[in-house]
This record gives C-alpha cells, structure tokens and sequence, in this order.
C-alpha cells in the first residue's frame, strides 16, 4: 500500500522518466544513477521499457562506477580544501566558511523542496 501510494505521487516524474529511456536507452539509465528517485526507480523502469539485460547491466555498471568515484574524489577534494583553509586562516575561520556552506546548502534544500512542492500543489488543482 505504501509503494502504491510512493509511486501515485510521483507519477508523472516516472512517466517522464519512461519517456527519457525510451528516447534515450542506455544513457538514462547511466543518467538516472545520478538522481536518487531514479537510481531506485531504474530497474523497473527499464524493464517495463523492455530494455535487455545486457545492456542494462552494462550501462548501470558503468554509472555507477561513475558515480562512486565522483562521490569520491568530491569528498576528497573537500576534506583537502578544508585542510588548505584551515591552514591558511586558522581552525575558527574554516568553520565559519563550513557554516557559511552548510547553511547555504540547506536554504537551497528549502527551496527546492518548497518549489517541487508548489508544483505538485498546482498539478493537482
């Protein structure tokens, strides 16, 4: 009952994803690795498209290798960056621009989330 009621709220972010893989195939689901609802929508999507097996495996593997190791080497890069400012200015300055980046972030997760929001409030109506 509860993936039902999951997937009839979502339901036109799938039908625009089925879409997307019919039109694009093997780089959607290379694309969809990249997104959280479609990394977990991916696989039933590509077989109601009746995409072979092969292909599919071939092209989630391959995002997903993709997504790893850019998840990675951007976690990396940041811990390096904070170790250069915290160097540079000092423990107190690096975490004021760490705050600085995390309440960013979580503004623009409010908004966003506010937004999509919005819109499915107005597709219903």
């Amino acid at each position: 009952m509860l993936q039902l009621s999951f997937l009839e709220k979502r339901r036109t972010r799938v039908d625009d994803a089925q879409a997307f893989l019919g039109r694009r195939g093997g780089s959607a689901v290379f694309l969809g690795r990249w997104v959280a609802f479609f990394r977990a929508v991916m696989p039933a999507l590509a077989g109601t498209a009746r995409m072979p097996y092969s292909r599919f495996l071939a092209w989630n593997a391959l995002g997903g290798v993709a997504w790893g190791a850019a998840v990675v080497l951007l976690g990396y890069a940041a811990g390096a960056f904070y170790a250069q400012v915290e160097k540079s200015f000092g423990r107190d300055a690096a975490l004021v621009v760490l705050g600085v980046v995390a309440i960013a972030v979580i503004v623009w997760r409010v908004r966003k989330h506010r937004a999509d929001h919005d819109t499915e409030d107005t597709n219903r109506t």
